[in-house]
């Protein structure tokens, strides 16, 4: 009677880590220019004290192997603060993000000196730009109220499925406003874990407005900005975590005034997957651009009164895709209570809840960025006939 031999586990393990590690060098043997240019990162990276966070595109295992082997992990329990974003233009051109985060505070000015070496050191770096602080867009307009609006946005399961993720403060994942819809489990890339609890209040009453002018949505939360924190960095781990997570639809109700090259990058690989993006056009009163909503494939919101005109903080001009209510809108806030909020925000959440409904009522899922903001107006807007936002989309509240 013949013998079957079983492998005792080390031994398999041991296989395993081989082939693994032969893969690797395979990538390392194919990239040396890349190996190369992340070698030389990583010595600057210990020359100014610097932990380091890459993201890249896909699935890139082996690739995120090289850079985890060449700029290593850093698991020390130190603070990290506001830093530099860097570039890295890749052979497959799909670009990789290095988050580069110092472990003392240092002044804007010594970290553009510091991104200046960067560059000069590895210019293989497309880019190496300073982090920005999120800008939240709205204001409070009345106070706390425990008017009940839990029977608004009852599920209605005849419609196709759309997963929705939210980028903001956090949501209260046990107010009574997400009761009908599916909440997954988001992630919280300000403290790098699982609580998406909400400190500000801004997140929850962004999905919440979502959440009651849509049926039959999974919604994952993305926390993003606390009350003591909140950078593109964080907003870049996010969507780093929305490329895995089967995303239909994300809302940004937050901005920037400076662009990024990571940001754009990286809303360009998403775009390609099928996601689409709506943000907030910002509340500042003018023409320049605001990003994330300036960039080509992201549907940019200004916000209006109940008639189409311009409100007065709303920000304007060619760069704006279309515009909503966002007046006074009331929604959830933590601890079961409602408030009202104005601005660019509320009017994003509300141009999200109808784009779902868009894709619920329309087969859309081969047609391009262009297509979709084309068809979706056509059929949910009218024209704006006078003002600051003349011939823009108006969304309506109804």
């Amino acid at each position: 009677m013949s013998k079957t031999t079983h492998l005792p586990s080390f031994y398999v393990f041991v296989g395993i880590l081989v082939a693994a590690t032969a893969a690797n060098s395979l990538y390392l043997h194919v990239n040396p220019p890349l190996q190369d240019s992340l070698n030389r990162v990583k010595l600057l990276n210990q020359q100014f004290d610097v932990a380091a966070e890459f993201i890249t595109p896909g699935e890139t295992s082996t690739q995120d192997a090289l850079f985890a082997d060449v700029l290593g992990t850093d698991d020390a329990e130190r603070p990290t603060y506001k830093g530099l974003i860097a570039t890295l233009h890749q052979p497959s051109d799909k670009d990789a993000i290095l988050i580069l985060e110092p472990h003392a505070p240092m002044p804007d000015d010594v970290l553009q000196s510091i991104a200046d070496k960067y560059k000069a050191i590895v210019p293989e770096l497309e880019s190496v730009e300073l982090d920005q602080n999120i800008d939240l867009e709205s204001t409070d307009t009345s106070d706390e109220v425990s008017e009940d609006l839990s029977k608004v946005g009852d599920a209605d399961q005849g419609k196709k499925s759309i997963r929705v993720a939210v980028l903001d403060s956090g949501i209260d994942v046990n107010h009574d406003v997400f009761k009908n819809i599916t909440l997954l489990d988001g992630w919280n890339t300000v403290g790098d874990n699982e609580d998406v609890s909400d400190d500000v209040g801004h997140g929850t009453h962004v999905a919440g407005i979502i959440a009651m002018n849509s049926s039959n949505i999974e919604l994952i939360p993305y926390k993003v900005v606390s009350k003591s924190a909140g950078r593109l960095s964080n907003v870049l781990k996010a969507l780093k975590k929305v490329l895995n997570d089967d995303v239909d639809v994300v809302n940004m109700s937050f901005g920037f005034s400076k662009g990024s090259v990571a940001l754009e990058s990286i809303l360009q690989e998403l775009n390609d997957e099928g996601v689409t993006f709506i943000a907030a056009a910002g509340n500042k009163n003018e023409s320049a651009p605001f990003y994330p909503a300036d960039y080509d494939n992201v549907i940019a919101v200004a916000a209006t009164d109940m008639y189409g005109n311009k409100l007065p903080k709303s920000n304007f001009g060619d760069w704006v895709d279309v515009a909503a209510y966002g007046y006074n809108i009331l929604s959830a806030v933590p601890d079961q209570k409602y408030k009202k909020m104005t601005g660019t925000s509320q009017a994003t959440a509300l141009v999200t809840a109808k784009f779902i409904d868009y894709l619920q009522s329309n087969a859309v899922d081969s047609d391009t960025f262009e297509e979709k903001l084309e068809n979706f107006t056509k059929l949910y807007s009218t024209p704006i006939a006078k003002g600051y936002l003349k011939g823009k989309a108006f969304i309506s509240s109804n």
